[in-house]
């Protein structure tokens, strides 16, 4: 599998698991009986349900489990998220049901803001030393399983966003003012082996990452490097990924590439049957407001 290569199968009649498995088969994962630790990291970003669009759905999250262990039999994995300003995990894991799969699988899920935190000294555009999840310095594959959704600051949140939730400071709106330089940061610590984006049930709308609109797009998405992956994601969504400054920062700190290869199994697909509706006006005059343009 290339690093710029983006993976993109549609979901047939809700049988995830087949369609998580499509994706893995196009994007080459194979079984791998060394790996003895795998961490996902989910978006949980608020008190929504799946049907929002917001929060990551336990369906698609369990075929991703599924998945894994068919090709990782000897592998532990650790369903991972933080608390943030108006959150806590253990609620929002009990909210959404996803104890259970502590039962049916080999997992555990874990609030890393109560786990061990390593620093690690890097030269960022923000930060020059960062903590990060110790968990996932043990890793031997770290998964980033974001939504994709419209949001009201960076415009687009997947793959490169999706970290943002391992700040080690639970009150993360304080960053948000630096929140490109900090995402690329945090990209550029935390390096995730493989992204899988849910795009099947997404968010829209200005009031974006929780207070969208659900947007049906029946897709998952897949790749190694983070930048191709959203770059291709923010030209799904009508948006030029030149123009979203996390995504160009990120190339421009050598995270990943911008230019991508598209492999899909999809008759007559076609960017523009997807592109979120996205109030450019109000994102522009609010960030004049936030110090951002």
């Amino acid at each position: 599998m290339s690093d710029n290569n983006v993976f993109v199968t549609q979901i047939k009649n809700n049988n995830f698991f087949d369609d998580m498995n499509n994706l893995f088969n196009l994007m080459g994962i194979q079984t791998n009986f060394n790996l003895k630790k795998i961490s996902i990291k989910i978006n949980l970003c608020d008190y929504k349900m799946p049907d929002s669009g917001a929060v990551t759905d336990p369906a698609i999250l369990e075929s991703l489990i599924q998945n894994l262990e068919l090709r990782c039999p000897k592998a532990e994995i650790f369903i991972t998220e933080s608390d943030a300003s108006g959150t806590k995990v253990e609620t929002l894991f009990d909210l959404l049901d996803l104890y259970r799969f502590e039962d049916a699988y080999n997992c555990r899920l874990v609030n890393l803001t109560h786990s061990e935190w390593v620093k690690k000294k890097i030269n960022g555009k923000y930060f020059k030393e960062i903590h990060v999840p110790k968990l996932y310095e043990e890793s031997d594959l770290i998964v980033n399983h974001p939504k994709l959704k419209t949001h009201s600051i960076t415009k687009i949140t997947c793959s490169l966003k999706n970290l943002y939730g391992c700040l080690y400071n639970k009150y993360k709106l304080k960053y948000h003012n630096h929140v490109d330089d900090v995402i690329v940061d945090l990209n550029s610590a935390i390096k995730t082996d493989i992204s899988i984006v849910d795009a099947n049930i997404c968010h829209e709308g200005f009031q974006g990452p929780a207070y969208g609109t659900p947007k049906r797009c029946g897709l998952l998405i897949g790749g190694r490097n983070p930048v191709s992956v959203d770059s291709f994601c923010s030209k799904l969504m009508g948006f030029n990924p030149g123009f979203i400054a996390h995504i160009r920062k990120s190339h421009n700190a050598k995270i990943g590439a911008m230019n991508y290869k598209l492999i899909h199994d999809i008759a007559d697909f076609n960017l523009r049957n997807y592109r979120f509706e996205f109030n450019t006006f109000k994102y522009n005059l609010m960030n004049l407001f936030r110090g951002r343009l």
